[in-house]
């Protein structure tokens, strides 16, 4: 009979997760109620709709985010936290076609975040179904998935949500790995204007680059024209993986492949040379200067995200967005400063500085301790808290760290051409979901 309410309960989870996958939310201009465009805003009904029917109290928050509690409404609040919005399928035209391969499920946001927002959904189900028919006591405070709209994009999302609802006492995200990351890296976005000088118009000469969508998403195609023998403009299309920012080496940025080949044909190019120099190829920031690590978190790490270029009469404009993961027991201000030391004197200049502090929490700490129970419980596996150089809502929501789905050994698509999550990672994470909001709950409810 357990095995075949499992069974029900996954088919349920995966019919859940295909129509959210669907829904095509990625963020667009803005609508009247729908501040992130409408693929965002329909992905946040649908599951509203869907936890509704499932017996929840709902809310909505001004089409910034919604919610799903269970548990007395008397009492304060613990939970996770989910984001339903997902980055630009680049270079994958089915990504929004679910399909259930070799125990695959697969599509854009299987994994990142809708995978899990459904696994904690379906947590809450068994817990609220169970305490109803007296298999578990009435939680000693009430469960809360908070749903964000705009995680990719700077999680406006949140601090709406921060702003005009109610914060929990204590949560997840289930948006990174297992079995608990108890710290991220600082998040350093940065933009460099180019004005200087560029090849003159001759057969081979660079003259126009046009790649990336997301400071945090590796492009994995840019587009490269160069003057044909006619000085006609010819495009190019250079091909690279798609990947995560927070991890540039498991990844190729197109844009970077398709320089350095610029640069070996045409080392004269003044344009090239210099931002050889400057910014230079790699993904760790030597160029720029700003190299180095930490014992608690690992390298900083640097993804060209965004580049728009164009020369015209042996002048070069050009923008350049950049996407920096530093370590975090790093400041700040001692990475700007090495910025601007690098580009004085050039012909670019640092303009559009935007920087997240580092988030840290002692492994000692109780939220960590009660997450670790929680996996170590399921698993039965012994591994410690991890640092990240992701960045998730744990930034966004006091109280709260980032706590799966990923195990050690998944294979983590997210941001790239074919996005999955396995049948045993969701129904898995599921059941440590389940154990981790019921210990939060009965936990921070209790306390006085």
């Amino acid at each position: 009979m357990q095995e075949k309410i499992l069974q029900d309960n996954t088919n349920e989870m995966i019919k859940t997760l295909a129509k959210l996958v669907e829904i095509r939310s990625e963020k667009a201009d803005p609508e009247p109620r729908k501040p992130f465009g409408p693929g965002p805003y329909e992905a946040l009904e649908a599951f509203i709709e869907e936890a509704a029917r499932l017996g929840f109290r709902t809310g909505r928050s001004d089409g910034y985010a919604a919610w799903l509690e269970f548990g007395p409404e008397d009492k304060d609040m613990v939970g996770a936290v989910c984001h339903l919005d997902v980055v630009p399928a680049q270079g994958w035209e089915d990504a929004y076609q679910f399909k259930v391969q070799d125990n695959r499920l697969i599509g854009r946001g299987s994994m990142d975040d809708k995978g899990p927002a459904v696994a904690v959904l379906y947590a809450m189900k068994e817990l609220m179904d169970e305490v109803e028919s007296g298999q578990r006591p009435k939680p000693a405070s009430r469960i809360r998935l908070i749903l964000g709209a705009d995680e990719e994009s700077g999680s406006q999302c949140m601090a709406h949500y921060v702003e005009h609802e109610e914060i929990p006492l204590a949560a997840f995200t289930a948006d990174a790995d297992f079995p608990v990351i108890h710290g991220e890296k600082g998040l350093l976005t940065f933009t460099l204007h180019y004005d200087g000088l560029a090849a003159e118009a001759k057969v081979g000469a660079l003259a126009k680059v046009e790649a990336g969508t997301r400071s945090n998403v590796i492009p994995g195609e840019a587009y490269f024209s160069f003057y044909n023998k006619q000085l006609d403009l010819e495009e190019n299309e250079v091909i690279g993986k798609m990947g995560h920012a927070s991890m540039p080496q498991l990844a190729e940025n197109a844009i970077l492949k398709g320089l350095v080949q610029c640069y070996e044909k045409n080392p004269e190019d003044p344009f090239l040379a210099e931002f050889m120099d400057i910014i230079g190829a790699d993904y760790w920031g030597e160029k720029l200067g700003i190299a180095g690590a930490d014992d608690l978190s690992g390298p900083l790490t640097s993804n060209l995200g965004i580049m728009h270029y164009e020369a015209q009469n042996g002048q070069g404009k050009g923008e350049f967005v950049i996407n920096v993961r530093y370590p975090v027991t790093w400041a700040f201000d001692s990475i700007k400063e090495k910025l601007e030391e690098k580009v004085k004197g050039s012909h670019f200049s640092l303009e559009s500085i935007h920087y997240t502090e580092p988030l840290f929490v002692p492994e000692e700490d109780p939220l960590v301790s009660i997450l670790m129970d929680a996996y170590k419980r399921v698993t039965g596996r012994s591994e410690k808290p991890l640092v990240i150089g992701g960045g998730t809502y744990a930034r966004s929501i006091p109280n709260t760290l980032a706590f799966g789905p990923c195990f050690p050994e998944d294979e983590n698509l997210c941001h790239q051409k074919g996005e999955y999550i396995t049948m045993e990672t969701l129904c898995q994470s599921k059941a440590i979901y389940k154990e981790a909001l019921w210990d939060l709950a009965q936990s921070y409810g209790n306390k006085e």
